[in-house]
């Protein structure tokens, strides 16, 4: 044992140059192997690091006389963990029951798609399969792209293959319906007419890319009014992908599409009825809770900014131009992106924040100008059967 402490003390000074004056410990926890003896020693940092609660410890593992593993880390008393949790419970149930809203609404809208694409109204086959397609093809992509995330958490107490099957197929069933339910919401916004002839293609992209300036600025002010109580680490996820650039760059584009399907879903639904502008602000709130919550109030205030700076745009430019969330949204999923990039949190993560902002442009340039070559072809095919009635 004492040979193993003296090893641990040594760790101790290479790893992390602390002082043995300012090192106790905590405990010394032995596990015997058939060849050899192996411990774990715990010792805490007694210098003042102001904090409140909680003590910084530093775990040291040797196997035999070699250090396996050495880890800092700061014990937490039960009491205040569990106090942590129970401050926790309110914010989860919150951000639920606004994904289930959000799901609830894309489910709505691919029922009204379906409905309407049987009775040959307004509605888009050929986007709703250039849609299904590309967002089947995102996931599946995704799914071989994060195997080595779904392995490393499969029980070990049953054969790898067969869970391998069982994940696989689950994966491609829910890509594959959540694919038709978005290419569903895809042809019906794309069958709905836009007020986009004679306006000039590259002056709405600007006026676009300055709207989602403007939400990005709105979004910084709310964040300013209700900082997290977590720092900012920046997006490790793809680190763990079997390729961390393609997943770095394909996500932001599988989010950028299923983000501007709902804002278009919703911004038409309420173009139909313009007094319900206020839904937005509702909206909002979704939006913002169906992400990570830290506290009720800053979900207010995160929820209200998103969706009071919706309604200024749904007011001014949206309830006429609907087409231009393509942009709007394009912009602020670039500057998340490039946020993320410049971090420069694992290798390859700006290279792959490059390629999520040229895909996402490419996405929205070809969207755009999808809705608006058919926005012209509508308009001129409306002004020819005036014509003809008229003659």
């Amino acid at each position: 044992m004492d040979e193993a402490r003296e090893i641990a003390r040594s760790a101790l000074i290479a790893n992390f140059h602390v002082p043995l004056e300012n090192i106790k410990e905590v405990s010394a926890v032995a596990a015997k192997r058939p060849a050899r003896g192996d411990w774990t020693f715990v010792f805490s940092d007694t210098r003042d690091y102001g904090l409140r609660e909680g003590e910084p410890r530093i775990s040291i593992e040797i196997d035999g006389d070699e250090v396996a593993d050495a880890v800092r880390y700061i014990y937490v008393p039960e009491e205040w963990a569990r106090n942590e949790r129970r401050e926790r419970n309110l914010p989860t149930i919150f951000s639920i029951v606004c994904t289930a809203a959000i799901v609830c609404i894309i489910a709505v809208g691919t029922i009204i798609a379906a409905v309407r694409w049987s009775r040959k109204r307004a509605f888009s086959p050929r986007m709703f399969l250039v849609f299904a397609f590309l967002i089947f093809l995102l996931n599946v992509t995704n799914l071989l792209n994060n195997w080595p995330v779904i392995k490393s958490q499969l029980p070990t107490a049953q054969p790898l293959a067969l869970q391998a099957v069982v994940v696989i197929s689950v994966s491609l069933l829910v890509g594959l319906f959540t694919a038709v339910a978005l290419g569903l919401v895809g042809g019906l916004v794309a069958g709905m007419k836009n007020a986009l002839f004679g306006l000039d293609f590259a002056g709405t992209i600007l006026m676009g890319a300055g709207l989602g300036l403007a939400l990005t600025g709105v979004n910084a002010l709310a964040r300013s009014a209700a900082p997290p109580v977590t720092p900012s680490w920046g997006n490790f996820a793809p680190a763990s992908t079997f390729l961390p650039i393609l997943g770095a760059a394909l996500t932001p584009l599988s989010q950028f599409i299923t983000q501007t399907l709902l804002l278009l879903l919703v911004v038409r639904a309420i173009a139909q009825k313009p007094r319900w502008w206020p839904l937005l602000i509702v909206f909002g709130l979704l939006v913002a809770g169906s992400s990570s919550l830290d506290s009720i109030s800053s979900w207010l205030i995160m929820g209200s900014s998103v969706g009071i700076g919706l309604s200024a745009a749904f007011k001014l430019v949206l309830r006429h131009v609907p087409a231009l969330v393509v942009i709007t949204t394009a912009a602020l999923a670039i500057l998340a992106s490039i946020r993320d990039g410049v971090q420069r949190v694992y290798p390859g993560a700006l290279p792959g924040s490059i390629a999520a902002v040229v895909l996402i442009g490419i996405a929205a340039w070809l969207w755009y100008g999808a809705f608006f070559q058919r926005s012209d072809t509508v308009e001129r095919g409306e002004r020819s059967a005036a014509w003809r009635n008229a003659g």
